[in-house]
């Protein structure tokens, strides 16, 4: 697609964005944006005349006879500027109203779009780094549509210019025009540079950003390990890098922008010295003089607005090209929403068949021919080394990704032939990575069920079970306590106590499946042993998935899977297991030593 037709479909989305989220404000905008590019010829003779007449009072040496016309001229003088710079603010106005509207809905558009995607697109190196891109400039639509929109009164302001130039002499205005053209290369030429160091800038920014959340927050873990030197200059090597990249393309920027400067200067001061010069000589009037000077002036701003503009569409429409790439992003969903079936509540049998899988971009497979059922209310511990892949199983459950080959279902059907908001109903998951979320307590544990976020009982009843109830009351202001400390009164909780937290946000959801992925790997053992007997004795008619790396733990299990290298190679009850004396019963010995 060519550059031309990328711009003309970039300003389309703009402008049929900002048409609904306000149509009339728009179209007052547009108006009074334009409307005052009316005012530039009266401007230019009114001042004319203004200068004609008092040159003339003085010749006459009389006020008296003139002083009726001066007075007339300035008042109209008075209200004709009065009159531009009113326009000028409603202008002002009526753009940031519309600014705010065009980010607020930038802001859903991209929020319900990524919404829409499934992980591993979204999870891919291609997307992260162009979507990452994006997010910096969503708001440059809108700087676009602001260019587009003051065209038509730069154009004005330059014809009204060039018509008074015409008059005196019609050879000047192809010379302005010729003054004028290197400018538009000047700004193309910088446009695609910096896009182009901007690339290679995004990555450098998020190694700087990783190395300065270590030294701004993980302080403790930096002080022991005596990491501090090393990564002070880790940071200082990559803000180098980013400052050079910087400096070489503002180096460029500088330079071509004096060579426009000196363009502009030659340019006007040659004019103003022909019309000094002719002024002299008698063949135009000072008045005349003064005009084409204003005219002159208004001419080198407006044509320099108008290059701006074409600038930066130019340099916008090569960074909204990520825009329409993510607005042009094919939405294929994993599940269905057509000819989707009926999920039963009472059928909530789960069952992996001849399951193959590995990650996009991977060729080896994390998970090898899989086959296993969960019976309903049945309680199942997953267990084996790290990277043998117990959470690829749950985001294979939870339909994250889709199986390289085979099929996982729940109940009688694929977990895909359900539409997804339906299927994950069913499911309540409390990742090993879990949301942290900087709101009140309350709100916090609320968010696991919407329904009942309003429901304090059940709020507090789910506090209760995971033993956080007592902590959260002790708090200043108890359930409504912000949870972040840049809050008023907010507080930071432990490790500990955010994973109690998310615990109780997903006892809140009425649904069939739980999935704890290392429910309480940050809490002591008294705790988790309390926290477990009442959660299974609570879920005892629901069914129980469990990760976990503390034996003790997973032998309340119905049935124990050993993961390993991607397979299932044992699967029985903690007794079972035991007997057999295999991998499980050696690793659970040699963790219960660890204990003696």
């Amino acid at each position: 697609m060519s550059e031309k037709i990328k711009l003309v479909k970039i300003i389309k989305y703009v402008f049929s964005s900002l048409w609904r989220i306000d149509k009339w404000r728009t179209i007052l905008y547009l108006v009074v944006t334009n409307l005052r590019s009316l005012f530039s010829i009266p401007e230019l003779y009114l001042n004319k005349l203004f200068i004609e007449t008092l040159l003339a009072a003085i010749a006459a040496g009389s006020f008296t006879s003139y002083s009726q016309p001066l007075l007339l001229l300035v008042i109209v003088r008075f209200l004709v500027q009065l009159s531009e710079s009113i326009l000028s603010r409603i202008g002002y106005f009526l753009g940031y109203q519309l600014r705010l509207k065009y980010q607020a809905s930038t802001d859903d558009f991209i929020s319900d779009k990524l919404y829409q995607l499934e992980i591993p697109v979204i999870e891919s190196a291609e997307f992260t780094t162009r979507f990452s891109r994006l997010r910096s400039n969503r708001y440059r639509g809108f700087n676009l549509a602001n260019s587009v929109i003051s065209i038509p009164s730069e154009i004005a302001s330059i014809f009204s210019s060039l018509a008074l130039i015409y008059i005196l002499k019609p050879w000047m205005v192809l010379i302005s025009l010729l003054f004028s053209l290197p400018k538009l290369f000047i700004r193309r030429k910088l446009a695609h540079n910096r896009f182009k160091n901007d690339e290679i800038i995004q990555q450098k920014y998020s190694t700087r950003n990783e190395v300065e959340n270590l030294l701004n927050h993980q302080q403790e873990e930096v002080r022991t390990l005596g990491a501090f030197s090393f990564l002070k200059e880790k940071r200082r090597q990559i803000r180098d890098e980013i400052n050079n990249l910087n400096l070489s393309s503002d180096k460029r920027m500088y330079l071509l922008g004096i060579f426009q400067e000196f363009l502009d200067q030659l340019f006007s001061r040659g004019f103003e010295i022909y019309l000094v010069i002719n002024a002299i000589l008698g063949r135009i009037t000072f008045g005349d003089f003064q005009a084409a000077s204003s005219a002159l002036n208004r001419l080198t701003v407006s044509l320099g607005n108008v290059l701006n503009v074409i600038g930066d569409s130019m340099e916008n429409q090569i960074y909204l090209s990520d825009l329409m790439w993510f607005i042009d992003h094919p939405v294929e969903p994993f599940f269905s929403h057509k000819n989707s079936v009926n999920l039963s509540p009472k059928n909530s049998l789960i069952k992996f068949n001849h399951v193959n899988f590995h990650y996009p971009g991977h060729q080896k497979f994390s998970l090898k021919n899989l086959n296993f059922e969960i019976k309903p209310a049945e309680k199942i511990a997953l267990v084996g080394l790290n990277g043998a892949g117990k959470s690829t199983i749950v985001k294979l459950l939870c339909g994250f990704y889709k199986p390289t080959s085979g099929q996982v279902s729940f109940g009688s059907h694929n977990i895909f032939s359900y539409p997804p908001e339906v299927y994950r109903s069913h499911l309540a998951v409390l990742y090993q990575n879990f949301c942290y979320y900087s709101v009140s307590a309350k709100e916090s544990i609320g968010l696991g069920n919407i329904l009942k976020l309003e429901d304090f009982q059940a709020i507090q009843s789910v506090a209760k079970l995971t033993k956080i109830d007592s902590w959260i009351k002790s708090l200043p202001q108890q359930y409504q306590t912000p949870l972040a400390t840049h809050y008023p009164n907010g507080v930071q909780p432990s490790g500990g106590q955010r994973q109690r937290i998310a615990l109780a946000r997903i006892m809140l959801k009425s649904a069939e499946v739980y999935i704890l992925d290392e429910p309480t790997s940050q809490v002591d053992a008294l705790a988790e042993e309390e926290i477990f007997s009442e959660v299974l004795d609570l879920l005892k008619d629901k069914t129980v998935i469990f990760i976990s790396h503390r034996f003790c733990t997973v032998r309340r299990a119905d049935r124990i899977l050993l993961i390993e290298d991607g397979q299932i190679t044992e699967n029985e009850s903690h007794e079972k297991l035991m007997a057999q004396n295999g991998t499980y019963a050696r690793l659970f010995s040699l963790q219960a030593k660890s204990y003696q």
